[in-house]
């Protein structure tokens, strides 16, 4: 047996991912009062994800609250980047594809892990379509993710 169980895996996966999400929007900000509200999210989700593998081992209660402050953390930078106009070409700029994935893809799926219980009873043909929509949102999200990426690497 090992360190941890396999049904605790994807709750660690969960605070990996919003780390790394974190770590971006803060190195990418410039605003004082956004990277000090940065600087008490991943304290919260570190002592969260504790606590959940305590209490509720094999549960991901750690996805809502990562979802919902990764949608308020992108539209804050959204925010930000349009109110201080520091940007030429919008276009040009890789964390727009970055910010615009993050936005899309956490906001599609906070819907469908929030309802999960509801559309777990419909008809078997709405839940392949529902779970067609969110490869789709993935899709979605993995190409702007790698538009961000190429852009990058071509400053």
């Amino acid at each position: 047996m090992g360190l941890l169980r396999s049904q605790e895996y994807p709750s660690l996966f969960t605070l990996l991912e919003c780390l790394c999400i974190y770590a971006m929007f803060y190195f990418e900000t410039t605003g004082k009062w956004f990277r000090v509200y940065l600087l008490f999210i991943p304290v919260f989700f570190i002592v969260f994800t504790i606590i959940e593998l305590i209490l509720w081992p094999g549960n991901d209660y750690l996805i809502i609250p990562e979802y919902l402050t990764v949608i308020v953390m992108a539209l804050l930078f959204f925010y930000h980047l349009l109110t201080k106009l520091n940007v030429p070409k919008l276009i040009n700029y890789p964390f727009f594809y970055f910010n615009t994935a993050f936005l899309i893809y956490f906001c599609g799926s906070f819907f469908m892990f929030l309802f999960s219980k509801q559309v777990s009873v419909l008809d078997k043909d709405i839940i392949k379509m529902i779970t067609l929509f969110h490869c789709f949102l993935n899709i979605f999200y993995l190409s702007l993710i790698t538009t961000g990426i190429w852009k990058t690497t071509r400053k």
